[in-house]
């Protein structure tokens, strides 16, 4: 995808890139539900804690947020999905908020059972994880040499699809992973990214 047309277009919703990813991603996951589902739609949303804390740490130093709808107050459109997800992006990354998660965290990671808490606070509370590394630079002397960036993440013990997000130059790589066998999420998000006016291109090392 053009980077800057993804950018325009999340801007005219009044969302960040990251926040219109994910209520295309929501709409294509709703589109994927029972009919009279009563199960959230949500999307996990690692939040890169540098930033927010001014940190040059080059450890791992980084907290999900899980943001989604409830199918049963009824059909969202994708204005309504951005706004929402917007929402609870501002309201849960904030510095308070964010310090108070992670000194939740502290005692869980001294215990033997941290495998079970990752499993009960993580991965379950969402359907698939959104990481969106932003525009990414490399220096002068690579540039000639690269013509883009991929970001993988693969598959995880309860998502069963994950993707990544980068953007390098003028061009946004949306990589798409899962351990399913049918694409159907992927097909229905690119679709979704299509009807939006977007020119998107589709690579892949599954079948045609």
């Amino acid at each position: 995808v053009q980077s800057d047309a993804l950018q325009g277009l999340a801007r005219r919703y009044g969302v960040t890139v990251t926040a219109f990813l994910t209520a295309v991603m929501l709409q294509a996951i709703l589109e994927l539900r029972p009919p009279r589902s009563k199960k959230w739609a949500k999307v996990t949303i690692p939040v890169n804690l540098r930033h927010l804390f001014h940190s040059r740490t080059l450890r791992n130093f980084a907290l999900t947020v899980n943001v989604g709808v409830n199918p049963r107050l009824g059909a969202y459109s994708l204005e309504e999905l951005c706004k929402a997800v917007q929402s609870q992006l501002s309201m849960q990354v904030t510095p308070q908020q964010m310090a108070a998660r992670a000194a939740a965290n502290v005692q869980p990671e001294r215990t033997l059972a941290m495998s079970l808490v990752y499993r009960v606070v993580g991965e379950r509370k969402g359907t698939l994880n959104i990481s969106n590394l932003g525009l990414t630079g490399l220096p002068p002397e690579l540039q000639p040499y690269v013509c883009f960036l991929d970001f993988i993440i693969g598959p995880q013990i309860t998502y069963f699809n994950n993707c990544g997000v980068v953007s390098y130059q003028k061009v946004t790589r949306i990589n798409l992973i899962r351990s399913l066998q049918e694409p159907e999420l992927e097909r229905r998000f690119l679709t979704k990214l299509v009807e939006q006016g977007l020119e998107v291109t589709v690579e892949s090392n599954g079948e045609r």
